[in-house]
């Protein structure tokens, strides 16, 4: 087996090299590919230079075969790379790590000719006249399931995401919450999630970023909301486990956008970065959001009898550490981020649980020396019925890396027994994320889908 890695990251570098270079010392793979931008070519090399292990073949496409134009996806160059490491190193996977917006090409690509993919997420990031559409995470979502049936398999394409071998958010939380749900006949009655990303922009940066780009017409749920809104969904599709009866998500959403930031950010903060001057740039009306806030209600749908209330809430303008002005060479967390989550769910009068997880900057004298991670699940219970184990619990946990999960549901990948993952299960998290980003570009206007 040959791993093809499309879009050689620093994420791929720093966080899943180990692994693959792990998986060829065992004889797992024969080795590993790359397919790049030329553009990325001087960077990628300074990269691999550090490897023990270096890839068998490499491809540099021209920036201008990757254009908005053609879907950032070109057909022929693919083909003529993926044939010539078929015939030298025989069978194949492949892990799309590319920018959102080219997931998509290789995705379908790889499903017609039956090549088992990972696709980081979020799984697909639909264009319509030059700009991100919404409505293509419905529509073109089923079309990649339909195409599917016809070459392929479900159980061979997976996609990369946080919420799916985590620690504290699957092993622990989702599966507890899960046995007294079941144990009790308890469905969740309210679910408030909200997670803080810490991110730190200048106004500028929302026009040159080609990396977690806003450009383009996507933002939060594009980027990082992806990998919450995949554990709200897992949390909200346990209430199937108790009820029959087909069930209905209503969906209100507001945002915030780049074009805001000057009305909302500290001014303390915008001139510890360089960014004080006002900025006149009319691209900034049409750039993906920053923030974005939903309520909702989950529902019977033919009864309409309300089953769960909530509220999800993704922000990136909340508590950063970035003091710098222009992006230090070779830093991954350029803007200074630090994730904090905060989940309440309830299981009506019998059981809460209130999950907190966040990042712990760490200092050595003035400066920042690295970013540890820390958990709190405090847990209220009428523990005569529930028979937990006191009314109030306090659980901490240290020593956590978010990257933990990751490297999990990679490593199962590679040993193909993944299957927590695996690309049907992301259909009501494309459908969320559309809800949410279609209610919000219609000022709150309700959006519906069957769950």
């Amino acid at each position: 087996m040959h791993l093809l890695v499309i879009g050689m990251d620093e994420i791929v570098i720093n966080k899943y090299m180990p692994l693959i270079e792990s998986r060829i010392h065992s004889g797992d793979l024969n080795g590993y590919s790359i397919i790049d931008l030329e553009s990325q070519k001087r960077n990628i090399s300074n990269s691999i230079d550090s490897l023990s292990i270096k890839p068998s073949l490499e491809f540099f496409f021209s920036d201008d075969e990757f254009t908005v134009q053609n879907n950032f996806f070109n057909e022929d160059l693919t083909a003529t790379a993926i044939n010539q490491i078929t015939a030298l190193y025989g069978e194949l996977k492949v892990y799309i790590a590319t920018e959102v917006r080219a997931h998509e090409g290789y995705l379908l690509y790889c499903i017609q000719n039956d090549i088992q993919t990972l696709t980081e997420k979020p799984l697909i990031a639909p264009f319509s006249s030059g700009r991100f559409d919404c409505t293509g995470l419905k529509y073109n979502y089923k079309e990649l399931i339909d195409t599917i049936s016809k070459f392929s398999s479900p159980e061979r394409h997976s996609v990369m995401t946080l919420s799916r071998y985590h620690e504290i958010y699957n092993f622990n939380a989702l599966n507890s919450i899960r046995d007294l749900m079941i144990n009790n006949d308890a469905p969740i009655s309210s679910l408030h999630f909200r997670h803080a990303g810490g991110v730190h922009n200048r106004l500028r940066e929302y026009s040159e970023r080609e990396d977690h780009p806003y450009k383009y017409g996507y933002g939060m749920v594009m980027h990082g909301g992806y990998h919450y809104l995949d554990l709200v969904t897992q949390f909200l599709e346990l209430n199937k486990l108790l009820i029959d009866e087909e069930l209905e998500l209503a969906v209100r959403s507001f945002s915030a956008h780049p074009i805001d930031q000057s009305a909302r950010i500290a001014k303390s903060s915008s001139k510890a970065v360089n960014d004080e001057e006002p900025l006149i740039d009319e691209s900034l009306n049409e750039m993906g959001e920053t923030d974005i806030v939903c309520s909702y209600k989950l529902m019977k749908k033919k009864s309409r009898k309300i089953v769960t209330i909530g509220t999800v809430s993704l922000e990136q303008t909340t508590p950063s550490i970035r003091t710098w002005g222009d992006f230090p060479e070779g830093q991954y967390n350029k803007n200074g981020r630090t994730s904090s989550v905060d989940v309440e769910v309830q299981l009506s009068v019998l059981h809460s649980m209130n999950i907190k997880c966040y990042d712990v900057p760490v200092l050595q004298g003035k400066n920042i020396d690295r970013i540890d991670a820390r958990a709190d699940i405090l847990q209220r219970s009428n523990c005569e019925i529930t028979k937990h184990k006191s009314p109030v619990t306090l659980d901490t946990y240290t020593g956590l890396f978010h990257s933990d999960s990751n490297k999990s549901l990679m490593n199962h990948w590679l040993e193909g027994k993944e299957h927590l993952s695996t690309i049907g299960k992301h259909k009501n998290v494309n459908l969320f994320s559309y809800a949410m980003l279609e209610s919000a570009n219609n000022d709150g206007k309700e959006v519906r889908f069957t769950l």
